[in-house]
């Protein structure tokens, strides 16, 4: 039996994780498994705009060869190889879909939604599951990204040369979710561990976003200097 998860982050920096060396605890759970993780640590997103990075992360175009002929996407693949899954990104290729939030991102969406979901997924019968879980992660407004219990981030002592106050509030509310983030992630593996099955949980997000880290800027935009 083979049990697959791959979780796509929404505007998730490494910048900001813990695990990558920031210096606030935004992965206090994974940073607990930290020994049973792989963490790769040279991958960037071909584009800092959802459709068009996972257009080339999830098939086989490419920067080289964007527009390929008989293009095929990793669902399309799956597929093929007999999985079963539930998609909600390349979503017409997929036999399972479930749509848990809206199309108005100023909503408050918080992505714990979606673990009932895969528990349901998780206990049907099938000898192989990928399963393509697409977070709504740090997508602005950040502040609607965490339930209050995660408001853990709430001072001025920030390592940004931009010190104002746009700049302290939106840092935090961006750590805040990506602490969120964590705990998400880490329920997912647990969830996936619980089945005993060969199983992975990959991570990655579409794209990064700017939090006054190199410009005094927030958010992404592809012609951004």
């Amino acid at each position: 039996a083979q049990t697959h998860v791959v979780i796509i982050g929404e505007a998730t920096s490494n910048w900001h994780m813990q695990l990558y060396g920031y210096n606030r605890p935004t992965n206090p759970k994974l940073s607990k498994i930290r020994e049973q993780l792989i963490v790769f640590d040279s991958v960037i997103s071909p584009h800092v705009h959802t459709v068009m990075s996972l257009d080339k992360i999830l098939t086989l175009s490419d920067m080289q060869a964007p527009n390929k002929k008989n293009n095929t996407s990793i669902v399309q693949l799956a597929n093929a190889a007999g999985y079963e899954r539930i998609s909600s990104i390349i979503a017409n290729a997929a036999k399972e879909k479930y749509f848990v939030s809206t199309d108005n991102f100023d909503d408050i969406i918080y992505d714990e939604a979606l673990l009932p979901i895969l528990d349901k997924v998780l206990k049907k019968p099938s000898k192989q599951k990928i399963i393509f879980l697409h977070l709504i992660g740090t997508h602005g407004r950040y502040s609607s990204r965490f339930p209050e219990s995660y408001n853990y981030f709430k001072d001025n002592s920030l390592n940004t040369k931009f010190k104002h106050d746009q700049a302290f509030k939106l840092i935090n509310e961006y750590d805040n979710a990506i602490r969120y983030n964590d705990n998400i992630v880490n329920s997912v593996i647990d969830k996936v561990r619980q089945q005993n099955t060969n199983s992975f949980v990959l991570y990655f997000s579409d794209h990064g976003d700017e939090l006054f880290d190199t410009i005094d800027f927030i958010g992404h935009n592809e012609y951004q200097a």
